[in-house]
């Protein structure tokens, strides 16, 4: 599953969820300010005794207050459908974070093998080097001399997976 197109998905699921959001939130607010004055209409013509207008105004009511319902049955299905939106995207993420950890312990496991590598390319020195320990007669500036040709060759070729072999004991 390419991880780009989730998110284009996800994006466009959630563009689309504040349009019918706003849209819905509008609708309701109206529906709200009419009901006020619907309301405040049929409390006037019962105090003044206008029962044909208390009349009309008990049906407006009615259906203003139908109307409402409507609109909040279809704010709790976009509420559902946020929810199942923030589900899908929590599982995308996670997903993407347990992709990342293995991603992480094989790079790890990469560089600890490279380690591995690095050390077993300074086989040959390492031979070389004993075998120059093993001669006879070997004098402490002669191994000073090796010891410092060994460091500063390593120092040197810090990564020895692209270089050639060199001699260890070469200035």
């Amino acid at each position: 599953m390419n991880i780009n197109n989730n998110f284009d998905n996800f994006r466009s699921d959630l563009a689309n969820l504040k349009s019918k959001s706003k849209i819905h939130a509008k609708e309701l607010d109206i529906k709200f300010q009419n009901q006020e004055k619907i309301y405040s209409d049929f409390l006037k013509n019962l105090t003044g005794q206008n029962w044909k207008q208390c009349l009309s105004n008990f049906k407006e009511l009615s259906n203003n207050s139908k109307d409402m319902c409507q609109l909040m049955k279809i704010q709790n299905k976009m509420i559902q459908e946020n929810l199942s939106f923030t589900e899908n995207m929590l599982i995308s993420l996670e997903d993407i974070s347990k992709r990342l950890e293995d991603t992480s312990k094989r790079l790890a496991s990469l560089e600890d093998s490279s380690r591995n590598i690095q050390i077993l390319c300074y086989n040959d020195w390492v031979k070389t080097l004993i075998n120059a320990i093993i001669v006879p007669g070997l004098s402490l500036d002669g191994w000073n001399t090796m010891s410092n040709a060994f460091a500063r060759n390593i120092s040197r070729n810090n990564n020895p997976l692209n270089s050639t072999k060199v001699n260890p004991f070469t200035r």
